[in-house]
């Protein structure tokens, strides 16, 4: 069983969107998701919560909000960072997702390419904190992704690229009980034991590698499933 989803999925049967694979018998076990509205909407990172994601003190409209924030608090721009934050009042920090999005790109003026370097070999666990804290706080987002079972879940990225969403899948997972989020990691020769105390500011190269490869997909281009998505469904 396969779910394809991004921030503008078309809202069809589960089972029938664009990449996606079911029999029969699993198009009735996942009835219940066709109860919610853009379910697969909802499954992304610039889905706007129906409440505000509370992240680092901060509250937040979506996961996109609370990474930009997070990214220009490391790079050490602070009134930046502070305008994807609610406490802010400002038009960003109302916006959605997808603006979001736009505008962190039209803030690298000052961001060095090593700035730009550093930031990649911390972003995962950044990503991976700030989605927990989406899916344990917003209960109709954590009904959707619990409803998806034990599916494999992949996001359309664009230009024909998808990737498995294996951190919604882990953090699926967590919410089942299936897997202890206390779970022991050795990275390092360290033992995190709770990845929520993990200092993304201090971790080594080996450290987030070993997280990303734990909890994130690769990103993957496959004939049999790209060939089958029209970008103008989507966008």
């Amino acid at each position: 069983m396969r779910f394809v989803y991004c921030v503008k999925s078309v809202d069809k049967f589960p089972g029938e969107g664009i990449g996606e694979e079911c029999c029969m018998d699993e198009k009735n076990e996942f009835h219940p998701l066709t109860k919610i509205k853009n379910w697969r909407r909802i499954l992304s990172n610039q889905h706007v919560c129906s409440k505000p994601i509370f992240y680092q003190n901060k509250r937040f409209r979506s996961v996109i909000h609370a990474y930009e924030y997070s990214k220009f608090v490391f790079y050490g721009h602070i009134n930046t960072a502070n305008l994807f934050s609610l406490e802010s009042r400002s038009e960003l920090s109302k916006g959605d997702g997808i603006d979001a999005k736009l505008c962190s790109k039209l803030n690298q003026s000052q961001i060095t390419d090593k700035m730009k370097t550093e930031w990649k070999l911390k972003k995962h666990a950044c990503m991976f904190n700030i989605l927990k804290c989406k899916f344990s706080q917003c209960s109709n987002a954590k009904r959707v992704l619990l409803l998806t079972k034990d599916a494999e879940l992949y996001h359309y990225e664009g230009k024909l690229n998808i990737r498995r969403s294996t951190e919604l899948e882990y953090i699926r997972e967590i919410l089942y009980k299936k897997r202890s989020i206390s779970h022991e990691s050795c990275v390092s020769n360290k033992i995190i034991k709770n990845i929520n105390e993990v200092d993304i500011n201090s971790m080594t190269t080996f450290e987030n590698n070993m997280i990303y490869k734990k909890i994130m997909g690769p990103r993957v281009s496959s004939d049999s499933v790209a060939s089958d998505f029209s970008v103008s469904t989507y966008y």
